[in-house]
């Protein structure tokens, strides 16, 4: 643990994204009412279970069969 002798960092470190209702990046809105604009979830999607498949793919794990 640290003192927290710096309010606003104090502050900051208490937070996570739920906290955060709009980012806006160089004049572009990011972020609105705490929802993400311009995201292809489909693709996120796509992309996690990729990554899913790799790593049990590597890792040499053996998933049940249900």
């Amino acid at each position: 643990m640290t003192p927290l002798n710096d309010p606003a960092t104090a502050v900051v470190a208490g937070l996570d994204t739920s906290n955060v209702d709009s980012v806006i990046i160089a004049g572009r809105v990011m972020k609105r009412h705490g929802r993400l604009l311009h995201v292809d979830w489909d693709a996120v999607h796509r992309q996690v279970a990729e990554s899913r498949d790799y790593v049990i793919a590597k890792s040499g794990f053996k998933v049940p069969k249900i």
